[in-house]
């Protein structure tokens, strides 16, 4: 939700115009439904509409229950399926995804005839009329490959031959995956553990299936696939006269800031009002030190991908760090969000971002 209402904030304040801006969106885990949701809705986002629709239906949309029908499916169907030879029913995630296309049709207005771009192939975002479509972002979402602990790239654009865009990665390019539904892309990045069973591919050739579960497995910030993205775009012809604005959105208080520029006034967390217990720091056991190790490898391949981030812009690049901060309490972030959740995300983006002069320096021309 942090990440829609962020993009939802900056095109209410580019006056409906930001998102038009924005070449490329790297998600992973919930920060895909984040991203897919504003390209979706940014996709119906028609001119006489107000500039702040898309932040609204976003939020309208994300703060629904998502959790229910996933655990209810958990507990009664997936349990019976699990008794019965063969597979005769839809899983959990397949209740995740459906309960994504029916609130999304809700919140955003859909009429009963109107194609939903949650249950639409991803790249149905880009093509109007037949004809192509690039005012909605490229997506790029990722997953980790189970088998072998790589990333893999999902996006609905066709490879170039002898191009290898993707930097020791799989790219869902390479399997048939024209016809996979945007809500299905978005579950492969944010297969949660347990709550989302893993997801199985196929290539059609006969190869091995495989698996993939949540992008967060392998880096949990999406910046590594953005690096990729930037140095292809060093490496095309118009590399020289390039300038990027990288908008980095991150929901971990934990995470330190890292953009050299910001129009955030203040780069460090608001303090909590609640008194603060003595700074402790727990040595592991024998017995849980290898986990430990193993589990804080995700979070330092996230901190390693936004410092090579970072070191990848040039010149007049500018980059933004937009924070979530813990505030006052731990927000609770999941499939389902609270509405006190929601309005403390709504105090410090109003309160502690520039939002007009971030919106304004997106908008303008590149000299």
């Amino acid at each position: 939700a942090w990440t829609a209402l962020v993009l939802g904030q900056l095109q209410a304040s580019g006056q409906g115009k930001t998102i038009d801006r924005i070449f490329a969106m790297s998600g992973v885990s919930g920060g895909s439904l984040g991203i897919a949701t504003v390209a979706a809705l940014h996709r119906r986002h028609a001119a006489e509409t107000p500039a702040d629709w898309v932040h609204d239906r976003a939020e309208a949309f994300l703060t629904r229950d998502f959790l229910a029908p996933t655990l209810a499916n958990t507990l009664f169907v997936d349990f019976t399926q699990r008794l019965l030879p063969g597979a005769w029913f839809d899983d959990r995630g397949r209740a995740l995804t459906l309960s994504w296309e029916k609130n999304f049709a809700a919140s955003a207005g859909l009429a009963e005839d109107e194609a939903n771009p949650f249950a639409q192939p991803m790249a149905a975002l880009y093509h109007q009329d037949g004809r192509p479509d690039t005012r909605v972002p490229a997506l790029f979402l990722n997953s980790t490959v189970v088998q072998t602990g790589e990333r893999m790239v999902q996006h609905p654009f066709r490879a170039l031959p002898g191009h290898g865009d993707w930097f020791a990665a799989r790219d869902s390019a390479d399997f048939p995956t024209a016809s996979l539904p945007l809500g299905e892309a978005v579950l492969n990045s944010a297969r949660f553990s347990y709550v989302s069973p893993a997801g199985t591919l196929v290539d059609g050739t006969g190869a091995p299936a495989l698996q993939l579960v949540d992008g967060g497995y392998f880096e949990n910030s999406g910046a590594t696939t953005l690096i990729d993205v930037i140095a292809s775009l060093r490496a095309s012809r118009w590399a020289d006269r390039l300038q990027l604005r990288v908008l980095h959105i991150s929901n971990d208080p934990t995470v330190a800031p890292f953009a050299p520029a910001s129009t955030i006034a203040n780069e460090f967390c608001m303090q909590s009002l609640a008194p603060e217990g003595a700074a402790s720091v727990a040595l592991s056991g024998e017995v849980t030190a290898p986990i430990m190790g193993l589990l804080s490898t995700r979070e330092a391949r996230g901190a390693y991908a936004r410092q090579a981030l970072a070191a990848s812009l040039g010149e007049g690049d500018l980059l933004w760090h937009f924070r979530l901060c813990a505030g006052n309490y731990l927000l609770p972030l999941g499939w389902t969000i609270s509405a006190p959740v929601v309005r403390e995300m709504e105090r410090q983006l109003t309160e502690r971002y520039q939002l007009a002069s971030l919106a304004e320096a997106m908008l303008s021309p590149v000299p």
